[in-house]
């Protein structure tokens, strides 16, 4: 798996990193996203955005880019389960990533945590 990421470097400044997930790294992503969906299933819990993708499909996206970004900048990849408004990475980071929509925004919502540092991996 390659994963391009975008590191704030300055104001206004990016910069891409290009890297590769190890096999080993992908299957931790594998496991990781049916914990989050099989609990989402048990708790009976719907998107709160109005999503309708492919949710197991981008969802492996999502965590994809939730460990390559943690490979990236070395930072704590928690691998957390039902925790969504705590970091995804370390302590400040929130990753979106690029699913199989292709939608290349970076989206924060309005109550998304302030204190969180927001970035988008391709």
């Amino acid at each position: 798996m390659s994963a391009a990421k975008e590191k704030p470097m300055k104001e206004n400044q990016k910069k891409k990193i290009h890297l590769n997930l190890r096999w080993y790294e992908v299957s931790v992503a594998i496991h990781l996203v049916g914990l989050r969906h099989t609990e989402s299933l048990r708790n009976n819990m719907q998107d709160q955005h109005g999503y309708k993708g492919r949710d197991m499909q981008d969802n492996l996206y999502g965590m994809l880019g939730e460990i390559a970004f943690a490979k990236a900048t070395d930072k704590y990849f928690p691998m957390s389960v039902n925790t969504f408004k705590d970091a995804d990475v370390g302590i400040h980071w929130q990753v979106r990533t690029v699913g199989s929509n292709n939608n290349r925004d970076l989206i924060v919502r309005p109550n998304d945590p302030d204190k969180h540092k927001y970035v988008l991996v391709e």
